[in-house]
């Protein structure tokens, strides 16, 4: 009812709502029903019930007014505090009602459809049947012990197979242990439709939903649950797991670097190969195929055994930090890898190509650490080795390179082991790679870990996700041993002399990577460096570069007229022959330098300065390299103790100590110079002069030819102009000849015309003249015939003939005159004969026209007499 219509107090219900009414002076609270419609007193307040407090609040009368309850068909109320008297179960509708007594406390289950009020004090929770799918079950707890045996038969459950009695449904007991606090587990593989009875209710889960989802399992998946009593139950796929009452689902986050993404509670079966394995502890007896597995023992299950593993309740996984698939190392042909085993302690090398997959049980990689100076030898420039082996030897690289630290060639660390029984992630993994510190080590401490992620997540069908990167095995630290056998590379037109510690040698040439044997060692050369050389400081190297060496000296020439200059040289060494002598001289450099500066010092004693200044080079390599030969080749200089050869020298600078004499020198080759250079230039001068009159020649020759062929063509013009108009000429008088020919013949056959034209015209014009005399003879009698027809006319005519010829003329013409004047008479009112008199007056028809009028009329005209 519109607020217009109602007074101030007047609260009116409309059918299916009620309204709280308390009675301030007494306290009682009324419910009233509708259809009502009654009048407030002042000590009426509208109250409505807070059910999260459990007290009445003061409202205005619009906001009291409530709406019933009501539950569809398919739906249940779950009532509390419900009422003692079975008459008064619910507020009457269109009346008012006192609360009855209510049992505080208690709740009961109430099927739909069904609509009512509520007491003052009830609370209700509108609740949908649960509709349960095949992949679905509900959990139920009994609240109600007495209450859940006496209705067990009332509760409302459709099974999938057609059954529909609780017993048949539900565990196919009669009445299941209905005690209090104990859990019921509905399955949707067994139910498709459930509400509960009075003592039932449905338990929700963490997110407060009362139909949970249980777990489809697709074949390679697998789940776990826990139960309170610890134990475990694994469970593969394809299957739907329905967890028991006091079973919970294991679930593990998706991506733990992201809790946004959620959890999964289903586990991807583990994928193996020949090449990977897991390594599993047996915590309890168990039985496999035929085999029995004790509690401790370690078993290491690869590919070749089980391509497919399921985790078993009987195993634990032995992890190392976040490792639990362990994959088999890549050993390419030409590489190895130490192996101890943990059982013996003996070392053993295992050499490519092969995929080393080590049973983690007893076999562990070793690796070797290097003294610094000798990776300084063995890998120049590499900056990533000695940070690797200086950070396995304790050592600061910093110190060691500023040399606030000295190590020398021969200390060598003691060789010690240090068990592991972790192994680097993969992300430690990458990063040592980039760093190149390939190995493990506990003063290498990584911060970020990166847990194998197996969860299955949104993906239709069987796949494996591979992972990019491997996890290495456990290795074990040997202080004086490498990650793998130490190795090296050696470059192209390099060679290394290996030599172990029995005594035997033997010489690598590069390309090649060699792999060292355990006890090998590079033998070390010291060379000679400065300009010129010497042993004031020494370079050790392990390679000897075999071709295209170059060693630089500078050398003191003395002449014999006591002359000194400084000849700065570099000679290109290689070195031929049996390798085996190419490390027989320690200091190569040294031994060449050395002979070869007693060589040309005695060479330049027989050559005074100005001789040795102006031809130094040829005298130098004539002495080092020998004389040219007819072909233009040398056969340079051979070293017999070591292979080498010098096959070139090149001379970079001559300087004297002298300046005096060098500068007199330098004047002497420049005045040369000037000289030479004058010449080269008049010649120049003289050759352009000649090349530019050369080309004057070549222009006038060119010009002339120019003009001449100008004529030619020319003339070539004229003479075919001069045929042209002969031919012209002749073509005009024979066409000439040809018109007067054609003229006279015109002329003569026009004379003959003409002489015919003029016979037929006399002849035309004689018949002309016979015509016309014989015309005129006819017309001659044709007037003479006329002439007499009128004669005999005039001889009929007679004066009253002429007379009533007259006559009849004016009566014709006085007839037309009045049938002309009649409308002239009638427009101005006058007769005809009246208009004919007047016009008439003086002329011979006024006459004629009396005489007419005169007889009477009997003579007039017809328009006469009508006028």
């Amino acid at each position: 009812m519109p607020e217009d219509n109602r007074g101030r107090n007047d609260l009116v219900l409309a059918p299916n709502e009620f309204a709280y009414i308390a009675d301030e002076t007494k306290g009682n609270v009324d419910v009233y029903v509708g259809p009502f419609k009654t009048s407030l007193a002042n000590t009426d307040q509208p109250v409505i019930f807070d059910s999260k407090t459990k007290r009445f609040r003061s409202v205005t009368l619009e906001q009291c007014v409530q709406t019933s309850v009501v539950a569809p068909c398919g739906w249940y109320l779950a009532l509390k505090n419900q009422s003692k008297n079975s008459e008064e179960i619910y507020p009457k509708k269109g009346s008012r009602s006192s609360i009855p007594k209510l049992e505080v406390g208690s709740k009961i289950n109430v099927l739909g459809p069904i609509s009512f009020a509520l007491w003052p004090g009830q609370m209700v929770k509108v609740i949908q049947g649960h509709h349960i799918r095949s992949n679905q079950y509900l959990i139920v707890r009994v609240y109600d012990e007495k209450a859940a045996q006496e209705n067990w038969s009332k509760t409302v459950v459709k099974g999938t197979g057609g059954k529909a009695a609780a017993d048949e449904v539900l565990g196919g007991q009669k009445t299941p242990t209905l005690t209090m606090g104990n859990l019921l587990v509905i399955k949707g593989t067994d139910v498709s439709f459930y509400i509960p009875p009075t003592g039932i209710e449905v338990v929700s889960d963490k997110n407060g939903d009362l139909v949970r989802s249980a777990v489809t399992l697709e074949r390679l998946e697998y789940c776990l649950l826990k139960d309170e009593n610890g134990d475990k139950r694994y469970v593969r796929g394809p299957a739907v797991v329905f967890p028991e009452p006091s079973e919970i689902f294991i679930e593990k986050p998706i991506d733990k670097k992201n809790p946004s993404a959620g959890k999964t509670r289903k586990f991807r079966a583990t994928e193996l190969n020949p090449n990977s394995g897991i390594y599993v502890k047996v915590i309890a007896d168990y039985e496999e195929d035929g085999q029995k597995y004790k509690q401790g023992e370690e078993l290491f299950i690869t590919g070749k055994e089980q391509m497919i593993y399921f985790p078993r309740k009987e195993h634990a996984i032995i992890r190392y930090e976040d490792n639990e698939i362990h994959y088999g190392i890549a050993i390419p042909a030409g590489e190895g890898r130490y192996v101890l085993d943990r059982n013996k302690g003996s070392i053993s090398l295992r050499q490519g190509p092969e995929i080393f997959l080590p049973d983690p049980r007893n076999e562990v990689v070793a690796k070797r650490v290097l003294p610094l100076k000798l990776v300084e030898l063995m890998y120049p420039g590499n900056q990533e080795a000695l940070e690797y082996n200086a950070n396995l030897l304790g050592i600061d690289l910093d110190e060691y390179l500023s040399g606030a630290t000295r190590y020398s060639l021969e200390n060598a660390v003691a060789a010690s082991a240090v068990m592991y029984d972790s192994a680097p992630s993969a992300d430690d993994r990458i990063e040592m790679q980039t760093k190149g510190l390939v190995g493990n080590s506990r003063n290498m401490t990584r911060s970020r870990r990166e847990i194998t992620k197996r969860a299955a997540t949104g993906f239709e069908g069987d796949a494996f996700d591979r992972k990019t990167q491997y996890t290495p095995t456990r290795e074990v630290m040997l202080q004086t041993k490498y990650s793998g056998a130490v190795s090296t590379d050696i470059w192209s037109g390099y060679a290394v002399m290996l030599v172990s510690k029995s005594g035997n040698r033997r010489v690598v040439t590069g390309p090649k990577t060699v792999m060292l044997e355990y006890d090998e060692t590079p033998q070390v050369m010291q060379l000679s460096t400065g300009k010129p050389k010497t042993t004031d400081r020494l370079l050790s190297t392990t390679y000897l570069k075999m071709f295209a060496n170059k060693v630089a000296d500078i050398i003191t020439l003395e002449t014999k007229d006591f002359c000194k200059m400084n000849v700065k040289l570099s000679y290109r060494v290689n070195f031929e022959g049996d390798k085996e002598n190419w490390f027989n001289v320690d200091n190569y450099v040294k031994f060449l330098c050395d002979h070869m500066r007693s060589m040309l010092r005695n060479v330049s004693l027989q050559y005074d300065i100005q001789e040795l200044y102006s031809n130094v080079m040829n005298i130098i390599r004539d002495t080092v390299l020998g004389k040219q030969d007819e072909n233009g080749k040398r056969t340079g200089f051979e070293f017999s103790e070591n292979g080498m050869r010098i096959y070139d020298v090149d001379v970079l600078s001559v300087v004297m100590e002298n300046k005096d004499v060098e500068q007199s020198l330098i004047l002497n080759q420049r005045e040369s110079l000037k000289q030479q250079l004058q010449f080269v230039s008049e010649t120049e001068r003289l050759e352009h002069a000649k090349k530019i009159e050369l080309i004057k020649r070549e222009h006038l020759n060119t010009k002339a030819e120019t003009n001449e062929l100008t004529l030619g063509l020319q003339k070539k013009e004229y003479e075919q102009q001069l045929e042209v108009e002969k031919q012209r000429l002749a073509n005009s008088a024979e066409v000439s000849q040809l018109e007067i020919v054609q003229r006279f013949e015109a002329e003569k056959a026009q004379s003959a015309i003409s002489s015919e034209k003029v016979k037929r015209t006399k002849e035309e014009k004689e018949l002309l003249l016979a015509i016309s005399k014989e015309e005129a003879g006819i017309r001659v009698s044709e007037l003479e015939a006329a002439a007499q027809a009128v004669v005999t006319k005039s001889e009929a005519i007679t004066p009253n003939l002429i007379a009533a010829l007259q006559s009849y003329g004016d009566q014709e013409t006085l007839q037309r005159v009045a049938k002309a004047m009649a409308p002239m008479s009638i427009i101005g009112g006058e007769s005809v004969k009246e208009a004919l008199s007047g016009l008439l007056a003086g002329t011979p028809l006024a006459d004629k026209l009396e005489e007419l009028l005169g007889s009477n009329g009997k003579r007039l005209p017809a328009t006469l007499k009508s006028s």
